[in-house]
């Protein structure tokens, strides 16, 4: 694929479905990016009501929705569930599961728990205020 083909799409790689990359690929949903969301889960999970389901006052289906379902009308968006092991920012790629997946802008937008290893490296997540500019020179 030519990417200097004005015909040809930019892709933007969103990592993680929380609250941070769904937010992200609502906000791309319909626009002129091929949109790949890839998590671990196959769900959301609406954690500041999990201490509810804990104490029986929901149910687990009240907290928890399909991504896919989250994003059925966003026509651009596509939702891979793998886990992701590495990026590999020369060749523009994200490691998961033994797919590779490219991308032309990545989001990283995974856990936010405090004290979880996140993929790290000082190269890796890019400088979103240069490379990450959502214009139509993209």
């Amino acid at each position: 694929m030519n990417r200097t083909d004005p015909a040809v799409r930019p892709r933007v790689v969103i990592l993680g479905a929380g609250f941070g990359g769904l937010s992200a690929a609502a906000a791309l949903a319909n626009s002129p990016f091929d949109v790949t969301l890839v998590d671990q889960h196959n769900y959301h999970l609406f954690q500041p009501l999990l201490y509810q389901v804990a104490t029986a006052g929901l149910s687990p289906a009240d907290i928890a929705s399909p991504i896919r379902a989250i994003m059925r009308d966003a026509r651009n968006v596509n939702v891979i569930l793998a886990k992701v092991s590495g990026i590999d920012p020369e060749r523009r790629e994200v490691r998961a599961e033994g797919r590779r997946i490219a991308f032309d802008r990545l989001i990283v937008a995974q856990a936010s728990r405090a004290g979880l290893r996140l993929l790290t490296a000082d190269h890796v997540l890019l400088d979103l205020r240069r490379d990450f500019i959502l214009d139509a020179s993209c």
